[in-house]
């Protein structure tokens, strides 16, 4: 009786460009993990940013940090970088933008009628 030897590369079933190692296993992707690389790792995006917060998602389609920012006449308020955590879960909620008011911008006390 022949027995036809195991081709590892038709026994190995990575998905999202991992590549068959020799002994069948998956070398997964920086972003992918997972038997055969079919857990992303990051983030899913977080909600819009309520204008006029703006925010950058690095990577773009399943970000693992996410940089805020507001206009200049604006305060932001809460911190300014999220991280995406091994539990898949964002490290704070999302910053607001505060509008400065103009005894604010010139750190003088408020006046009657403004």
């Amino acid at each position: 009786m022949f027995l036809k030897p195991s081709n590892y590369l038709s026994d190995c079933a990575c998905v999202n460009g991992g590549i068959c190692e020799r002994n069948g296993r998956c070398l997964c992707p920086v972003d992918f993990e997972g038997r055969r690389c079919e857990n992303r790792k990051g983030c899913s995006p977080p909600s819009p940013p309520v204008p006029p917060l703006q925010v950058v998602l690095s990577p773009p389609d399943w970000p693992v940090t996410a940089v805020y920012t507001c206009p200049t006449e604006y305060e932001l308020r809460g911190p300014s970088v999220l991280t995406c955590m091994s539990n898949t879960k964002w490290s704070s909620k999302p910053p607001v933008c505060r509008e400065f008011k103009i005894f604010e911008l010139f750190n003088l006390e408020r006046l009657p009628g403004l």
